[in-house]
């Protein structure tokens, strides 16, 4: 949010200091303003329209992650001979609650907050102690 902040601010001081100030501001620093300023603004409103369109299709597909690893640890269904699926499960665990919290971190973060997905918000971490024996 503030990245985006800083680019329109940027392209409005150079578009300013083009109007206002036309002799005494060097033309270079009114460019270097106004590029920047736009590279900024085209780069952020990208980002930010990349992470909202196909929300609910974000929020669907990690629900499903979320309610396949659940149905798992519900039925025991990597339990076998040499449990050689309980550390794969448990690190697919660990990888979706890991990323899980990462994106809800960069969606608190005022820096990202616009960047990032809003689809985490909406899905709980695994709590691996309430399908323990």
């Amino acid at each position: 949010m503030i990245l985006s902040l800083i680019g329109v601010a940027l392209l409005v001081v150079g578009i300013v200091l083009g109007i206002k100030f036309d002799y005494e501001v060097s033309d270079w620093i009114k460019a270097v303003c106004i590029i920047v300023g736009f590279i900024f603004t085209v780069v952020c409103s990208t980002l930010i329209a990349g992470s909202n369109i196909g929300l609910d299709s974000s929020i669907a597909s990690w629900q499903a992650k979320r309610e396949t690893l659940v149905y798992q640890l519900n039925n025991h269904t990597y339990e076998n001979d040499n449990n050689i699926g309980t550390v794969e499960l448990m690190d697919r665990v660990a990888e979706f609650n890991g990323v899980i919290e990462s994106d809800k971190a960069y969606r608190n973060n005022p820096w990202t907050s616009w960047v990032t997905s809003k689809a985490c918000m909406y899905v709980e971490p695994i709590d691996i102690e309430e399908y323990q024996n």
